[in-house]
């Protein structure tokens, strides 16, 4: 049996408003979130990505590689500091500043977050049992690069978990508790619904 609770929420600080021809940026950072799995940061930027190509909406995405190569060339991710403390000090340089510009990259949405989950088991007369459990909080912040500064919020969180009994012998067929995919899918939506589609 699969037990799996998910929530989202969103807050905007101020007005997001893509303009046509303008692109979003999303990265997943290790030093904001040094908890989160470098994967699971990696498939949150999907999340985003899918979202925005499920909406249909002509609003150009640069994902993570593409966002450090074109802000940061000759560096690696952990040659850069991005916490959203540090934001506003690197889009003041006049380098970063211009590649900005050149890029018409309006917004940065730093995804992150961590995970937690564990499994027990044990044997009793003739069968094996294994409980897995998962707790997922993720997030994401968008940033407006004129000046670095946070424009809004999404949480998404998910919790689940699984109980199996086999019979001794009997392997059971499953994939486990995936709380990670219940949470990953509603944040990008709720980062789309924040940024809204170019013009509007």
């Amino acid at each position: 049996m699969v037990h799996t609770d998910a929530r989202t929420s969103r807050q905007a600080e101020s007005s997001i408003r893509v303009a046509e021809g303008e692109r979003v940026g999303v990265l997943f950072s290790s030093d904001a979130s040094p908890e989160m799995p470098a994967a699971l940061g990696r498939k949150m930027v999907e999340c985003v990505d899918d979202a925005v190509r499920r909406r249909g909406w002509p609003l150009e995405i640069l994902k993570q590689e593409e966002v450090y190569a074109a802000l940061f060339p000759g560096l690696t991710p952990k040659q850069v500091l991005i916490r959203p403390n540090t934001l506003p000090l690197l889009v003041a340089r006049a380098e970063i500043r211009e590649r900005i510009e050149r890029l018409h990259l309006r917004y940065l949405v730093l995804v992150g977050g961590y995970t937690d989950g564990g499994a027990d088991g044990g044997v009793v007369p003739f069968a094996g049992w294994v409980w897995s459990r998962q707790r997922v909080d993720l997030a994401a912040s968008v940033f407006e690069l004129g000046r670095g500064t946070r424009a809004g919020s999404v949480q998404s969180g998910a919790a689940g978990s699984q109980f199996v009994v086999a019979l001794m012998g009997v392997v059971p067929i499953g994939g486990g508790v995936d709380a990670t995919g219940s949470a990953c899918g509603p944040l990008g939506a709720e980062v789309v619904r924040m940024i809204g589609a170019p013009g509007d």
